[in-house]
């Protein structure tokens, strides 16, 4: 039988005797990449310890939401995904306006299918999460709540973290069954993590609206549906929450105008 050699064969041969007449060109090359990556991380990097402010709190609730953070190796992920028909303006539009004024990074964007991710490539991103905030790695969804940085501090940032939750986590929908004048508006949460909910809840009581709250136990991991529902619920959150994701606005725009979201 005869001896198959790889398809690139030549291709590697010929690169090795490249090598060998011209050594100093591939470790120029080494140079010049090396120097390329160092640039790129120190244009990626940020004092993590910086002050809350309310436009990073509603990050960290959009992260809470939709978000996910891996390490491979020396390389670090923090990546966001949503629907790619309705959230690509809320993405660029709202979250990468914020991620580029306090962390100056522009992230990159991906869709497949109606899948959209929005990937940031950043050590320092990545120790702000899980670090400085103590967000679990990777799969956080039975885990995750507001961290408690944020919830001892001023009452502003609990009200932005939960606006980027309801960006997120949030659905706005108008219940149009006949018993009802007008399509009814609810707004409703929903969570696989114990400890989220009851912050929520907490946070929601204690603003004084009016929640129903209903515990599906039948599945593995049970959720937590949160609900504010009625159209003078959704006027006072749009007054003293509001939202972000002009997916929600829109629809409120469209079925509810009396409502009058605030841009």
């Amino acid at each position: 039988m005869g001896k198959y050699l790889p398809s690139d064969q030549g291709r590697r041969k010929g690169g090795l005797t490249t090598y060998r007449k011209y050594p100093y060109l591939f470790e120029n090359g080494r140079r010049i990449g090396l120097r390329k990556l160092l640039e790129l991380h120190n244009r990626q990097s940020f004092d993590i310890n910086f002050r809350l402010s309310t436009e990073l709190c509603e990050f960290i609730g959009a992260f809470l939401g939709d978000g996910f953070t891996g390490r491979y190796y020396n390389h670090y992920l923090t990546q966001f995904t949503g629907d790619a028909r309705y959230e690509n303006e809320y993405f660029r539009s709202s979250l990468a306006p914020i991620a580029k004024k306090l962390f100056n990074l522009t992230p990159h964007f991906k869709t497949l299918g109606n899948t959209l991710r929005m990937n940031f490539y950043s050590k320092s991103l990545y120790l702000l999460l899980t670090e400085r905030f103590y967000i679990p790695l990777g799969r956080k969804s039975l885990t995750v709540k507001i961290p408690d940085e944020i919830i001892e501090g001023k009452w502003s940032l609990v009200v932005a973290t939960l606006r980027g939750i309801a960006d997120t986590e949030g659905t706005v929908y108008f219940d149009s069954r006949l018993i009802y004048n007008a399509p009814y508006p609810r707004i409703q949460i929903c969570t696989t993590s114990p400890h989220l909910a009851h912050q929520i809840i907490g946070i929601l009581t204690e603003m004084k609206f009016d929640i129903y709250v209903r515990e599906n136990k039948m599945s593995k991991h049970p959720s937590f549906y949160i609900e504010v529902y009625g159209l003078a619920q959704l006027q006072k959150w749009l007054k003293e929450i509001g939202f972000s994701n002009s997916k929600h606005l829109n629809k409120i725009r469209r079925y509810a105008p009396i409502a009058q979201p605030v841009d």
